[in-house]
C-alpha cells in the first residue's frame, strides 16, 4: 500500500518479472526510504515519478540495479523503474498516468497500482506518507 498526502494506492509487485526492482522497493518500503518523499516530477496524462530523496531527480539510494527489461506494456497504472541509462535505476519509479507503448521494453516495469481511478490526484509535491508491504 502506497499511502500520499493524496490518497491511497494499492500495488500489485510483479516478482517473476522484475525480481530485483520488486525486492528493493519491498526493502526501501521496509526501511522508510520513501517515507516524506514527494513526486518531484508530474505529468499530466503521462506519468508522476517519485523516489528521489533530493527531491529534484537526482538522487538515490546509493547503488544502482541492473535492467530487468520485459516486454510488459506500460499501461495506466503500471509502475517502473525510473533510470538515466542502462543499469541506473535505484529508487526513483514511476507510475503510468495513461497508457503509453513508446516505454514497452525500455525499463523496468515492475507492478501496478490497482486502483487507477484516483491517479490523477497526484501532483507535484504530493508527498509519499509510507510504503507498507501486504503480503498475501
Amino acid at each position: 500500500m502506497l499511502s500520499t498526502s493524496d490518497g491511497d494506492y494499492l500495488i500489485k509487485l510483479w516478482p517473476a518479472t522484475a525480481p530485483l526492482a520488486c525486492r528493493n522497493f519491498v526493502h526501501l518500503a521496509e526501511t522508510g526510504f520513501y517515507d516524506g518523499v514527494a513526486f518531484h516530477r508530474v505529468i499530466p496524462g503521462f506519468v508522476a515519478q517519485a523516489g528521489c530523496p533530493e527531491g529534484n531527480g537526482a538522487g538515490g539510494p546509493g547503488y544502482c540495479l541492473p535492467n530487468e527489461r520485459s516486454p510488459s506494456h506500460y499501461a495506466r497504472g503500471t509502475i517502473g523503474m525510473a533510470d538515466a541509462g542502462l543499469n541506473t535505476a535505484g529508487s526513483q519509479f514511476f507510475i503510468m498516468l495513461d497508457s503509453h507503448g513508446r516505454l514497452d521494453g525500455r525499463y523496468t516495469a515492475f507492478g501496478r497500482v490497482m486502483n487507477t481511478e484516483y491517479l490523477d490526484r497526484i501532483t507535484v509535491g504530493t508527498v509519499i506518507k509510507g510504503v507498507v508491504p501486504i503480503h498475501r
